[in-house]
C-alpha cells in the first residue's frame, strides 16, 4: 500500500507512556497531513516516535517500506524531521549551515549540492538570510533555516514540529505554500503539527486530532472539525461557522469549566 501507515503506536518515556496503540490509516502520497491537539497530548512525541527516536513499539510503513527495518543511513535519508527547537545559534552563515545538513544526508557533487541549497532557499523565500551568521538571526529567522535543512534533502517524509510557532501570518503561509509545493513536486508526504486550527484548516489536506495519547478524530475537514471534537480535545466551547467561499473556521466562545 502506498503512503503512510501507521498500526498500533505507542511511545513515551519508561515511566511515563505519552501515546497508546495509535493507528493512522492510509495518508496518501502528496498529501499534507495537519496534526492538531492541546499542549502536552503527544504530538511532538507522535513525530519523533515516526521518526525513529526514543522509545516506541507499533508499526510504522511508507510505500510498504517498514520504516524500523532501515539502518540509521537510509531512515534519515527518507525521513525529514525539524523538531521544536531551533537550530543552534551558531558563527556559520545560514548557506553554509544548510549546506551542511544537504551534505549529511545527500552524496551529491559541489555544483549539485550547491544548486538544491540554493533551491531551498528560493523555495523557502529567504535569499536574504543566506549570508548572515545563525547566531545574528531572529528566533523566526533560525526557524526558516531549519526549514530550509530539512527539505534540502527532498526526504519522502517530512515530520515538522510547529514550524509556523515563531513567525507571523506571511511567514506562515510562505511556509505551508513551500511545503505544498515540495509536496507536489516530489509526491512526499508531510506530517505538521499545529496548533492555529483555522490556518490547519485552510491548508491541509487532512486532519488528525489527539488528545491524551489517542487518536480522536482523523480525516478531511469537514468530518474531524466540530464542537463535539473541539470540546473533547481543548475544553473550550467553540462554533464552526463558514466564510463566504464554504471554508469552515473555528469561532471559539469559552473555556469549559
Amino acid at each position: 500500500m502506498t503512503g503512510l501507515v501507521i498500526s498500533n503506536l505507542s511511545a513515551g518515556y519508561k515511566r511515563r507512556p505519552v501515546i497508546a496503540d495509535l493507528s493512522l490509516s492510509s495518508v496518501p502520497p502528496g498529501s499534507l497531513l495537519g496534526l492538531l491537539g492541546p499542549n502536552a497530548s503527544g504530538k511532538s512525541t507522535l513525530l519523533r516516535a515516526i521518526a525513529g527516536l526514543g522509545d516506541s513499539s507499533g508499526h510504522v510503513a511508507l510505500n510498504d517500506l517498514e520504516l524500523k527495518t532501515l539502518d540509521h543511513k537510509k531512515r534519515v535519508e527518507m525521513i525529514g524531521y525539524l523538531p521544536q527547537s531551533l537550530p543552534p545559534a551558531s558563527p556559520l552563515v545560514a548557506y553554509e549551515a544548510v549546506m551542511a545538513a544537504c551534505r549529511a544526508v545527500r552524496a551529491l557533487d559541489t555544483r549539485t549540492a550547491e544548486k538544491a541549497v540554493e533551491a531551498a532557499f528560493v523555495d523557502l523565500g529567504i535569499n536574504h538570510l543566506a549570508l548572515e551568521r545563525m547566531n545574528r538571526l531572529s528566533g523566526g529567522q533560525r526557524q526558516m533555516v531549519g526549514l530550509a535543512q530539512v527539505v534540502v534533502r527532498k526526504p519522502g517524509l517530512l515530520l515538522l514540529d510547529e514550524p509556523t510557532s515563531a513567525l507571523d501570518l506571511k511567514w506562515q503561509l510562505r511556509v505551508i505554500n513551500a511545503v505544498r509545493g515540495i509536496l507536489r513536486e516530489t509526491s512526499a508526504i508531510a506530517i505538521i503539527a499545529i496548533h492555529d486550527i483555522n490556518l490547519a484548516i485552510r491548508t491541509c489536506d487532512q486532519l488528525a486530532v489527539i488528545s491524551e495519547g489517542s487518536l480522536l478524530a482523523l480525516g478531511p475537514t469537514e468530518t474531524v472539525i466540530s464542537p463535539q471534537v473541539i470540546s473533547h480535545a481543548y475544553g473550550v466551547k467553540a462554533r464552526v461557522e463558514h466564510c463566504s467561499e464554504g471554508i469552515p473556521f473555528v469561532l471559539v466562545d469559552y473555556a469549559e469549566p
